[in-house]
């Protein structure tokens, strides 16, 4: 039994929401509460309508009263959007670095691709040289096999003439 009403009551302390420092801390009229980094709770001051400037970030202490128009966002996802804003910056960066590079690559590229249409050229151009000297070649030879026994008939032809 003891055991039972014990176990209640821890579940009744668990689920009960317990008082925070911010729930604990309360802040005048016109005051909010501000987080600090550090995660100290403060007492800072709402802005005035003066503060509200059209396409600037402000923060907002909690309790405080937005006086605008505008889109309004809990820390969390302000933090994230200047997150995202900053890593989008940065690749904008990158990229601009990386654009000279790539139009240098580029044109290193095109230097390359001529120059290999004209080896290309070059090629066929000597393959037909060197077939062309290949059947001149060949001729040659033909000639100087048929020189050779043209030769060796006019000298056996001779010879036999003279007996």
């Amino acid at each position: 039994m003891k055991s039972a009403l014990l176990r209640i009551m821890i579940l009744f302390l668990w689920m009960t929401p317990r008082a925070s420092r911010a729930d604990a801390l309360t802040c005048a009229k016109g005051e909010g509460l501000w987080l600090t980094s550090d995660g100290e709770t403060l007492c800072r001051p709402c802005p005035q309508t003066t503060h509200f400037a059209a396409g600037r970030a402000l923060k907002l202490p909690t309790g405080c009263i937005a006086l605008s128009q505008g889109i309004h966002l809990n820390m969390s996802s302000y933090t994230e959007l200047r997150t995202r804003e900053a890593v989008a910056e940065r690749l904008s960066t990158f990229q601009n670095q990386l654009e000279p590079l790539l139009d240098a690559l580029s044109a290193q590229l095109e230097i390359a691709s001529q120059q290999a249409e004209r080896i290309k050229e070059d090629t066929a151009r000597v393959t037909s040289e060197n077939q062309k000297l290949e059947t001149r070649v060949a001729s040659l030879r033909l000639h100087r096999e048929i020189l050779i026994i043209v030769s060796s008939a006019l000298a056996i032809t001779a010879y036999v003439s003279l007996f």
